[in-house]
């Protein structure tokens, strides 16, 4: 673990968590966290989020985040604003600096162990087939995120797009990011994913 600060706005959301090397949409409505938007532009500033269960009175020092760039995709009549974050970092949120209108943090960077095990091949093209039984299932647009996965050729990313579509507590999101082995991430993933078939057979 990397002990510099670095600096992150947070936009704590009820059931979200960012997983690295991944992308998310947001709609940004709310005038604190347009505000927060501003200024990570203005200051090239990135964004973290997180699950606001994790919070302790509503402090999350301590808490294992995603930190990433805004990119504002579309911009609303009402003053909201569509954007996407594009994950660049894992930290811990060290020490808050501020709490209105929106928190923002120190924090420290977080490394991980991305390097895939030879014997692990298999069970990441298992992670693949279940995504795009996923899309398939649950998006109109599915041949066009089937096409996305395929083109995936970074094996710890196509585990962490897994981490965030397929499995649904947010919980154990949490704790599949807080790992900072990814083969330690995909056994837990695929152990995950055999509870849900157990639960519900028609998961996947």
């Amino acid at each position: 673990m990397t002990q510099l600060p670095y600096l992150t706005a947070l936009f704590p959301l009820p059931e979200t968590v960012f997983m690295p090397k991944t992308t998310i949409p947001l709609n940004i409505f709310e005038k604190r966290y347009l505000t927060m938007l501003e200024d990570c532009l203005r200051n090239d500033m990135p964004l973290g989020l997180c699950p606001s269960f994790l919070a302790d009175r509503e402090d999350f020092e301590g808490v294992t985040c995603t930190i990433g760039k805004p990119i504002v995709i579309q911009e609303n009549m009402d003053g909201s604003k569509l954007i996407m974050v594009h994950a660049t970092e894992k930290v811990t949120l060290h020490q808050r600096l501020q709490s209105i209108p929106y928190q923002k943090y120190n924090c420290i960077l977080t490394t991980e162990s991305n390097r895939v095990d030879s014997i692990n091949l298999f069970r990441v093209n298992r992670v693949k087939i279940e995504l795009k039984k996923w899309f398939e299932r649950n998006s109109q647009s599915h041949q066009e995120e089937t096409h996305f996965i395929d083109r995936i050729t970074n094996k710890s990313q196509l585990i962490n797009y897994g981490c965030h579509f397929l499995i649904q507590e947010a919980y154990k999101k949490q704790v599949l990011l807080e790992m900072n082995s990814i083969n330690d991430r995909l056994d837990k993933l695929l152990f995950y994913l055999e509870q849900q078939t157990e639960l519900n057979p028609s998961i996947i």
